[in-house]
C-alpha cells in the first residue's frame, strides 16, 4: 500500500517537471533561436519543484500575518528571480552571447504567462464539461 501513496506523489511532481521544462523550452523558442539545452530545463523545472514547496510551506507560515496576495506575489518574484539567475549564463542567442539577467528574467517570464494562458485555456474548456448532466 506505501508503493501507492509514493506514487501518488511523485507522479504530479514528474508532471510538474515535465510541463515547465516544456514551457521554458517554448519560452525560449520564442525568443527567436535561443538555445536552451533539455538538460537545463530540467534542471530549472527541478529547481522551481523545490523552490515552490518552500514557498508553499512558507506560504503557511506567513498566513496570519501576510495577505494571500501579496505572498502569492512574492513566491512568483522569488521563482522569477530563480530562472533569471539560472537561465542568464545558460540560454544563449543565435551568436551564441549568453542571455544574462534582463534576458533571462524576461524568458522565465513568458514561461510563467504561458503556462497561466494554458492553464486558463483548460478551466475554460474543462468547465462546461463539468457541468453538463
Amino acid at each position: 500500500m506505501s508503493g501507492l501513496y509514493v506514487l501518488l506523489w511523485v507522479i504530479p511532481a514528474a508532471l510538474f517537471v515535465l510541463v515547465h521544462a516544456a514551457f521554458a523550452k517554448l519560452a525560449a523558442l520564442l525568443f527567436g533561436r535561443a538555445r536552451l539545452a533539455w538538460r537545463h530545463a530540467f534542471a530549472y523545472a527541478g529547481l522551481l519543484l523545490l523552490v515552490s514547496m518552500l514557498v508553499g510551506a512558507g506560504m503557511a507560515w506567513l498566513a496570519p500575518h501576510v495577505p494571500e496576495i501579496v505572498a502569492s506575489a512574492l513566491g512568483l518574484a522569488l521563482c522569477v528571480l530563480l530562472g533569471g539567475g539560472f537561465f542568464r549564463g545558460r540560454v544563449t542567442d543565435a551568436r551564441g552571447v549568453a542571455f544574462g539577467w534582463s534576458r533571462a528574467l524576461l524568458l522565465t517570464l513568458v514561461a510563467f504567462v504561458l503556462a497561466v494562458l494554458t492553464g486558463l485555456a483548460l478551466m475554460l474548456l474543462f468547465v462546461p464539461l463539468a457541468s453538463v448532466p
